[in-house]
């Protein structure tokens, strides 16, 4: 459990990260939107709105990748547990508990949207002007 909680935080940072990286490329692009009309809470929430796309992406893909690798990293496990005490194990080695299956999913999109908020509000409070200079 607690690597998980290590490798959500690493995945919010690198979230975090990935978007402040986005809002500083693309100044100009929200100078030009906020100077023809758009508001600080529609950037905010197009900026959140991205991070929670990029969270739930990620997710789905690390699940794939981890599901699939759970068949030869399984059959390894079995292969050396019955190697080492020849009791013939029949069963799947690695599982998880269902309240852990149901705290990821309810976790992950809170976790990349909050994690998108300060890159969201740097995005919402640049100037236009100094934006549209930027160039």
């Amino acid at each position: 459990m607690l690597l998980a909680v290590v490798a959500l935080m690493v995945a919010a940072l690198g979230i975090t990260n990935t978007m402040l990286m986005s809002v500083l490329e693309r100044t100009h692009e929200i100078g030009v939107m906020k100077a023809v009309g758009a508001r600080q809470g529609e950037l905010m929430l197009m900026f959140l709105v991205e991070g929670l796309v990029i969270g739930v992406g990620g997710r789905a893909g690390g699940l794939a990748a981890a599901w699939l690798l759970s068949f030869p990293g399984d059959a390894l496990a079995r292969h050396l547990m019955s190697a080492g005490c020849r009791c013939g194990w029949t069963s799947r080695c690695s599982s998880s508990r269902p309240g852990w299956r149901w705290a990821r999913r309810c976790w992950c999109a809170p976790l990349t949207t909050l994690a998108a908020v300060m890159p969201a509000r740097r995005a919402a409070r640049i100037d236009p002007i100094e934006a549209l200079r930027q160039r």
